[in-house]
């Protein structure tokens, strides 16, 4: 996205590297499926970020690709 600020592709850089971190402790701390309590933490974990995402003015699919 070329058409982006300086600041905005550091904090959507920052996002994916915290995006990176958060699904390693997905996979490694609280596996799918396992635990409904980890189940319900990773929603919470999602809630939070994507509360993040929106209030910072950006899209997901920033984030996510």
């Amino acid at each position: 996205r070329s058409n982006m600020s300086p600041r905005r592709l550091v904090m959507v850089r920052n996002l994916k590297i915290i995006w990176h971190a958060l699904q390693y402790y997905r996979e490694e701390g609280i596996p799918e499926g396992v635990e409904k309590h980890y189940d319900e933490e990773w929603d919470a974990i999602c809630t939070a970020m994507w509360d993040i995402t929106d209030a910072l003015g950006i899209e997901d699919d920033e984030v996510l690709s």
